[in-house]
């Protein structure tokens, strides 16, 4: 029988779309057991045709303000891009020092990573495969 390997503490979120119709959001490294406020389907983490969110923070803000789903609904209903879309969404619903998320276009691949917070560690891949990383507003491009 194989072993399964317990999954490491500390949240790592990942959000990925793919061209319609199949956008996906996987999020990985709680401990066993643990769920957390924040992965709930919808309140910080969505997917649909429209767009992949992933979010981080204060978990009982994105419940409160269903924010994932509020980023893919402003897409689906405004005609809003995804940067438009995210930042309108923790500017707006989020309160100050709370969070943020990682959302990409389904359409396009778009990423954006709007914060309220000082810093959030993040990173993506475009779909040139430029890979970007930052923890604070500069965003470096890496090799």
């Amino acid at each position: 029988a194989r072993r399964r390997r317990r999954p490491r503490a500390g949240a790592r979120a990942k959000a990925k779309a793919k061209p319609k119709p199949k956008p996906n959001l996987t999020l990985k490294g709680k401990p066993r057991g643990r769920i957390g406020d924040t992965p709930l389907i919808g309140l910080g983490n969505y997917a649909d045709d429209h767009a992949a969110v992933s979010g981080t923070g204060i978990g009982e803000e994105f419940i409160r303000f269903c924010l994932a789903h509020s980023i893919a609904a402003r897409m689906r209903f405004t005609g809003a891009g995804v940067i438009e879309a995210a930042g309108d969404a923790v500017r707006d619903e989020l309160p100050k020092g709370c969070g943020g998320v990682i959302a990409v276009s389904a359409a396009d691949g778009t990423i954006t990573y709007p914060f309220n917070t000082k810093g959030m560690y993040r990173g993506g891949i475009d779909r040139d495969g430029v890979k970007t990383v930052a923890i604070w507003d500069e965003v470096r491009v890496v090799a």
